[in-house]
């Protein structure tokens, strides 16, 4: 899915969902900003960043966060 992020940067996010045998339910999010970084990797929840996932500006620039 390709998307800018409405509420935030503005910027071209491109998001990638993925099966993966060890997290069926969920599986597996990678999300690219501006096709030069990645900027989520986790289970699939929808969310373009850490920070918007959990509603917490300290998370800005996290790219993986555990559970």
């Amino acid at each position: 899915m390709v998307s800018r992020d409405p509420g935030r940067d503005q910027r071209v996010y491109v998001s990638i969902e993925c099966e993966c045998a060890w997290e069926p339910e969920h599986g597996l999010q990678i999300v690219f900003r501006d096709g030069a970084a990645v900027t989520k990797v986790g289970p699939y929840d929808g969310h373009l960043t850490n920070s918007a996932a959990y509603a917490d500006d300290t998370l800005d620039g996290v790219v993986y966060r555990r559970r």
